[in-house]
């Protein structure tokens, strides 16, 4: 199956909710050849640069590490920060240095009464998921013909409600730049994605 590239973005969460991809111009590619983990260079943890040193653990993390932080927060912050920060560049910075596959780990903060998502590694961000969204937006408006991969995951906190507002948000953000694919099944491998233009 070939396909015709331009600004090629795959959104994909790990419970296969999401895969949309994005075909517009003039690169003829296998669909093999688009997945090829060799392809791409990616960025792990991808917003862990702008982590919240401030903000509260993610609720996942057990009862005795909470309890620890805590009791011994002035210890266990910068530790926590050391070990979460993954990346030192922002996402332009990483775009423009070439990375094309980003690791994004989205939650929503425990009793914050807003509308925003945020990544996370341990502790959120001070960016909002659609803030970061609406740069990489940005920047592919003035790089067309790049492809990337924006791999969403965890998407702790989120019921179906903050789920589906999440999706509105990258057909907003991302508009006619989507196309819709299906997965053959729930373990889905690359080579059963079927899309329709």
């Amino acid at each position: 199956m070939l396909f015709n590239l331009c600004n090629f973005i795959i959104f994909y969460d790990l419970f296969n909710i999401l895969l949309h991809m994005c075909f517009v111009c003039e690169t003829s590619l296998s669909m093999q050849t688009i997945m090829n983990p060799h392809l791409f260079s990616g960025s792990h943890d991808a917003m862990s640069y702008c982590l919240d040193i401030t903000s509260p653990l993610l609720r996942s993390e057990s009862d005795t590490f909470r309890l620890l932080d805590g009791v011994f927060c002035c210890f266990t912050r910068p530790a926590i920060y050391r070990w979460a920060t993954t990346q030192v560049q922002t996402i332009v910075e990483q775009l423009t240095a070439g990375i094309r596959y980003f690791d994004l780990r989205i939650a929503h903060k425990q009793y914050d009464s807003s509308n925003e998502l945020y990544f996370t590694h341990v502790i959120y961000t001070h960016a909002t998921v659609v803030e970061t969204l609406q740069t990489v937006a940005s920047w592919l408006e003035s790089h067309p013909k790049e492809i990337i991969i924006l791999a969403c995951s965890h998407f702790e906190g989120l019921d179906y409600k903050w789920h589906e507002e999440f999706i509105y948000s990258l057909k907003k953000i991302f508009g006619s730049k989507l196309c819709p694919c299906n997965v053959r099944n729930s373990h889905s491998h690359y080579s059963s994605l079927q899309c329709h233009m």
